[in-house]
């Protein structure tokens, strides 16, 4: 092999070399480019869940509210009726007390 013929293997190995190495590092930044797609599209996943949880946990507050303001009127209620209940009967045993002790000193 003459020295002009050796050299032009030589550069054909290295162009071969160069070759592989570009397609070694263009499958590399491929995977990492479909890695980086594929946790954007699992990002906007977990925002739609986050923003999902975040409207339930909202209509969840404001049922709780709600329900938080029909029981303190229930127990407003309940006390305030209990209490006239409480006068009526003090009432009804004073007025039959009272005609008993009527008969009484008859």
């Amino acid at each position: 092999m003459n020295q002009h013929q050796a050299k032009d293997l030589f550069q054909l190995q290295s162009e071969l070399i160069d070759m592989k190495v570009d397609m070694a590092v263009n499958k590399a930044i491929d995977r990492v480019l479909d890695g980086i797609a594929d946790l954007k599209s699992d990002i906007h996943k977990l925002e739609n869940r986050f923003s999902s949880m975040e409207y339930r946990m909202t209509s969840t507050k404001a049922t709780l509210k709600s329900l938080n303001s029909v029981l303190r009127e229930i127990r407003t209620k309940f006390i305030e009726y209990s209490f006239k209940a409480a006068w009526f009967i003090v009432g009804a045993v004073t007025l039959y007390a009272a005609s008993q002790l009527h008969v009484f000193f008859k």
